[in-house]
């Protein structure tokens, strides 16, 4: 890989993300897109700490707002998040989700990484149980002392469509952001 190619990876990443998570909730544009300099802005760091931003409009529509971390590795072993990840703090999984955590905890939102494996088509996410991935196939962890839930990503997009977060297009269009 060339130089700084770790970093166009990721923004790409980023912005695929953006754009699933519009086109499974029918957003525009303006309530979901990546975090101006990948949360390096100085206002996102304080009020949009993740790898995405949502407009008000959108978070206020959630049930548990949500800030998500995202990461498009090619290290990564899915086998690590049952391990004792509290001891291998290189190991990339568990610097992302400690990031996610973190970022979560400055604007009391409900922690969701979001990853890939550098090549793979399928795209993962760890959620916490408030997240209520219902009839979702998902594998469970703990990680500082918290639950995680591990799952494809469209999986669990899909339970919060059909779940609670059904009618969120509708509540995001009367509001403005």
């Amino acid at each position: 890989m060339k130089r700084g190619g770790g970093k166009r990876k990721g923004s790409a990443f980023e912005r695929t993300i953006a754009i699933v998570f519009r086109e499974k909730f029918n957003l525009d544009a303006k309530h979901c897109y990546r975090t101006p300099l990948s949360g390096g802005h100085f206002a996102a760091r304080r009020n949009d700490p993740g790898d995405l931003v949502f407009s008000p409009a959108f978070q206020n529509s959630l049930p548990i707002p949500i800030c998500v971390e995202c990461k498009n590795q090619k290290d990564w072993k899915i086998g690590r998040f049952w391990e004792n990840l509290k001891a291998k703090r290189s190991w990339p999984e568990t610097q992302a989700l400690k990031q996610a955590i973190e970022a979560a905890g400055t604007t009391h939102c409900a922690p969701v990484l979001i990853f890939k494996y550098h090549q793979d088509k399928e795209i993962w996410c760890c959620v916490p149980p408030e997240l209520h991935i219902a009839n979702v196939r998902a594998l469970r962890f703990k990680f500082m002392g918290r639950l995680f839930f591990l799952a494809k990503l469209n999986a669990v997009l899909d339970s919060w469509i059909l779940n609670e977060w059904g009618n969120l297009h509708d509540n995001v269009k009367r509001k403005k952001p």
